[in-house]
């Protein structure tokens, strides 16, 4: 039997899982009730997922899609999440991160440079809008 390693989320996709969280609030979509539904459900399948990813360590694979506004238009993003539970293309969908491409554009979670790949991507985001980590 394989033993499944529990993935804690750290304080980095915390902070981008909240970014993302605030991009869907519901209070957004007031005037988008349709948008405000689809997106509530959706979010219920993420939360189910990241849970699987905290307690099991492998979660299943879910294809979400959420609508988002931008510029006073719906936007829709499609994101797959694999069974390895990596945010990753949470974070890309959603325009929190860009692709790590002077790391190399097929570093996965678990090699070395992914993680210091993805803090520096934050905190360029971070910096731009003002802020100071």
């Amino acid at each position: 039997m394989f033993s499944r390693i529990s993935h804690p989320l750290d304080k980095d996709e915390q902070e981008l899982l909240r970014e993302v969280l605030g991009k869907l609030h519901p209070d957004h979509f007031q005037q988008f009730p349709s948008e405000l539904q689809k997106n509530n459900e959706q979010l219920k399948v993420l939360n189910k997922y990241v849970d699987e990813l905290q307690t099991m360590g492998a979660p299943k694979p879910v294809k979400l899609d959420f609508s988002l506004i931008e510029g006073g238009q719906i936007k829709p993003v499609h994101v797959d999440l694999s069974r390895g539970g990596d945010l990753y293309p949470l974070f890309l969908a959603f325009g929190l991160i860009e692709p790590t491409s002077k790391a190399g554009k097929d570093l996965k979670k678990g090699d070395a440079g992914f993680w210091n790949s993805l803090k520096l991507e934050f905190e360029r985001h971070f910096d731009k809008q003002g802020f100071r980590l």
